[in-house]
């Protein structure tokens, strides 16, 4: 009924309620910035070293220019804070407990293993038809999507603010309600509207007035 751990995140991530939505939510927040400042610190890393070999690697070097002491307490501030913020997201994930498990399926002949879940009364769980999906499902699956680079594929709507949402490519809404609702906020949507009804009726006007040339020319 699940197929991606996408799909498991919303899923539990819409039906929790106070600690444990607030629990899932700050995760789901911790990774994607982290994420963010690794690569923000990866950049300033790229630009120390254009600041010590302004001429490329065979160049000579430099070192103690006012940009690059600039750029290197830069650098140990944001590692210092990266380092801290990463020892707290593990210590927020040491709430839950996993266990390995191994599966046999019939049709495939497979032995398959994997960890799930540990059963843990404190989280949120719910049943999804003869499953049960618990707090420890979605952050499981929150970490493997950030591990792949995917965790964006979780996304709270941009219009109502409270819907999870399974979001690929350019997807911003959690439906047809709220995205309507949001352009319709835009003080140009209606403007867009009307002319592109306008066209479509043009267009539809030349197809009929076509049809009746042709016709004529049979």
């Amino acid at each position: 009924m699940l197929r991606n751990d996408a799909q498991v995140a919303v899923l539990v991530l819409n039906a929790s309620k106070g600690k444990a939505h607030e629990r899932l939510t700050i995760i789901r927040r911790e990774l994607e910035e982290l994420r963010a400042e690794t690569s923000k610190l990866k950049t300033i890393e790229r630009e120390i070293g254009a600041e010590m070999f302004p001429n490329g690697n065979d160049g000579p070097g430099r070192s103690g220019t006012k940009r690059h002491l600039a750029l290197a307490a830069e650098y140990k501030a944001l590692y210092d804070d990266l380092n801290k913020r990463h020892i707290e997201l593990n210590d927020r994930l040491a709430f839950y407990a996993f266990r390995p498990c191994v599966a046999y399926t019939i049709n495939s002949d497979e032995w398959r293993f994997g960890i799930v879940p540990d059963a843990n009364r404190r989280v949120f769980q719910m049943k999804v038809g003869p499953f049960t999906a618990t707090e420890g499902d979605a952050v499981m699956s929150m970490v493997r999507l950030d591990a792949s680079g995917q965790l964006s594929q979780v996304r709270l709507c941009e219009q109502c603010k409270t819907v999870w949402t399974v979001a690929r490519k350019i997807d911003r809404f959690c439906g047809k309600v709220c995205r309507e609702a949001f352009y319709a906020a835009d003080s140009d949507f209606l403007a867009r509207k009307a002319k592109n009804q306008d066209d479509y009726r043009r267009r539809e006007k030349q197809k009929a007035i076509d049809a009746i040339a042709n016709l004529k020319n049979l």
